[in-house]
């Protein structure tokens, strides 16, 4: 969408065009979340106040961070970039339950307290250039972008007004686009109508997700909630997932009184929509192994941890907990993540890419040198 003026010389395609007829290239979709959350696309998760929203965005950008698994669904490892000028604290404490046991250093997720304006360009490319410097610090090519909440990050454009909030929404497409991220906005529900999102509507129209959260039927205690796609662009519309919101104890105040947050726990054996189909169209594409997939994550966790505490070692528990999307297949048997981990690990020191010694691991100083040629 945002590409340079070609030369009038060239005609306007300038040969940036695609036969109709033949095979389709691009079969693969790439993603942040399967059949949810792909690069280059906005996205709106509207809900009345108080249904766990942040909750369970906090908990979903945990694990996108982390590149685990969530609620079922295939995640691979993104930056987070969470604009929270409604409140930042909360956020951070929304996400510590899933958070807690990983320092700050291995989870690319930043929680940003300064107010945006989604209509004024300086912030926009800010923005983009933020996003970008801090992917290749967090050695990942994907990224997600939260606007908590639409109406704070706005400046003075009306939302219900459909030029202002078509700037809005291009600006945020601008954002995807650029930077290759995936950018959702939290908004709100009309009072009265918990069907719909507030204000004009150019936001539905002109954005490619719309996600409503609500509280599930029958739940008088407002703690179970649903998430249903009402809009995807290009996916096939998801089956809702179902959330139970609990409290969870962080901690003590100074008054020896127990200082809980809301956590969001998905439930588990959550169903999809999409059928898997036979397709002449496909044509064979190069598939990395998965062994070498888990080498690479192995790699940039041993990489990260050399950068902040150079020449230190890493049990494999450690390596096991910081790795991402490429381990998920196996992280819920603790045996087998042991197995595929030490079988990845074995690997890498039999071609000198990683040093052990007493079970603990590290980059070895080759690895590192040739690791710090590349940044």
């Amino acid at each position: 969408m945002f590409q340079e003026q070609p030369n009038s010389q060239e005609g306007f395609a300038g040969g940036d065009e695609i036969p109709a007829a033949g095979p389709i290239e691009q079969l693969e979709q790439d993603y942040l979340i399967k059949h949810w959350f792909n690069p280059g696309q906005v996205g709106f998760l509207i809900a009345p106040p108080a249904q766990g929203k942040t909750a369970i965005v906090a908990a979903l950008c945990a694990h996108l961070a982390l590149g685990h698994e969530f609620a079922g669904l295939k995640v691979r490892r993104s930056y987070v970039y969470y604009l929270a000028p409604e409140d930042p604290n909360g956020v951070q404490k929304r996400a510590y339950p899933y958070l807690k046991d990983y320092n700050a250093t291995s989870v690319p997720f930043d929680i940003v307290k300064r107010v945006p304006d989604m209509g004024n360009a300086d912030h926009i490319d800010g923005i983009i250039q933020d996003i970008k410097a801090r992917k290749v610090k967090a050695q990942t090519e994907r990224s997600i972008v939260i606007v908590d909440t639409t109406n704070l990050a706005i400046g003075e454009a009306d939302e219900n007004s459909s030029n202002q909030m078509g700037k809005i929404i291009s600006n945020a497409h601008r954002i995807a686009e650029l930077s290759e991220s995936y950018v959702l906005f939290l908004h709100h529900t009309p009072l009265g109508d918990q069907s719909r999102g507030r204000g004009s509507g150019a936001i539905k129209g002109n954005t490619d997700d719309e996600f409503l959260l609500k509280k599930a039927k029958g739940d008088a205690a407002q703690k179970i909630v649903q998430l249903t796609p009402t809009k995807q662009k290009n996916n096939e519309l998801q089956a809702p997932i179902t959330f139970e919101i609990e409290s969870f104890q962080i901690g003590f105040d100074s008054e020896e009184d127990k200082v809980t947050v809301p956590k969001a726990v998905p439930f588990k054996k959550q169903q999809t929509t999409v059928s898997q189909v036979a397709n002449s169209n496909r044509r064979p594409q190069p598939v990395q192994s998965v062994a070498d997939l888990r080498k690479d994550d192995i790699l940039r966790v041993l990489s990260q941890h050399d950068k902040h505490e150079a020449g230190s070692w890493l049990d494999p528990k450690s390596v096991q907990a910081l790795t991402g999307d490429a381990f998920n297949a196996v992280r819920e048997n603790s045996e087998s993540m042991r197995k595929q981990t030490k079988k990845a690990l074995d690997s890498m020191v039999k071609s000198g890419e990683v040093e052990t010694r007493n079970k603990m691991y590290r980059l070895s100083k080759t690895a590192a040198t040739d690791t710090q040629k590349t940044e």
